[in-house]
């Protein structure tokens, strides 16, 4: 069980290190914007207050668009599937993965902040306060985007799996998701890579898991993967 978490942890942090270069455009956006508002008040006389909520807003968005980033990737490469055949349990994933974009958020906000501050005119006194204080805060921001994020996925009706499917296949997996969901209908994509889903707006959570747990076996029992 040791090694097993071990492992887990290790592929967190490889995606996380993939995911780096995504991290880097984004607060390179920060940059930017950062220049931008600079520029667009600099004969306004204001405090030191305005560019750190400035900056503080910027970093919640941040935060959620690097969130949704990995959560609809890890959705359209299938891995919910994966999560759900693990020995672990979700939450723990979840939480693993959490703070693994934690970790990469706090490093690449470290390296840029020196330029931020000299950007938007902030004093160096406040460098280590305003990374300690990000540093206590974002953490529960990548929780906080992780909801929103799994909500916003979950509105989501397409799923997909790594190998392409034979028409004899397709028609058979048709054939049962009618049969087990009645009240849904299925359509598989160009390729056969995956399908799309319609059901009722007003469906829960709950019928979407059902029906990626459904999927996910699919694939599993005919071998398909």
């Amino acid at each position: 069980m040791i090694r097993n978490l071990f492992k887990l942890f290790g592929n967190e942090f490889l995606l996380m290190a993939k995911g780096s270069i995504f991290t880097l455009v984004i607060y390179s956006l920060l940059l930017i914007s950062s220049s931008i508002f600079a520029l667009s008040l600099r004969h306004i006389s204001f405090g030191i207050e305005i560019p750190i909520a400035f900056l503080w807003i910027m970093i919640f968005f941040i935060t959620l668009i690097k969130v949704e980033k990995v959560y609809s990737t890890d959705f359209s490469e299938s891995k919910l599937q994966q999560y759900t055949l693990s020995p672990f349990a979700l939450e723990l994933i979840i939480f693993i993965k959490n703070i693994m974009i934690y970790i990469n958020l706090i490093i690449v906000f470290f390296i840029f902040s020196p330029l931020l501050l000299i950007i938007l005119n902030i004093p160096f006194s406040y460098f280590f306060s305003i990374n300690l204080l990000l540093a206590l805060s974002l953490l529960s921001i990548v929780f906080i985007s992780s909801i929103t994020a799994s909500i916003t996925i979950s509105k989501n009706n397409r799923f997909y799996w790594q190998n392409k499917l034979t028409l004899h296949d397709i028609h058979f997996m048709e054939c049962l998701f009618i049969f087990e969901f009645p009240k849904c209908r299925f359509r598989p994509v160009s390729g056969n890579t995956g399908c799309v889903i319609h059901f009722d707006e007003a469906a829960d959570h709950s019928l979407f898991s059902q029906i990626t747990s459904w999927i996910g076996d699919f694939l599993v029992i005919s071998d398909c993967q």
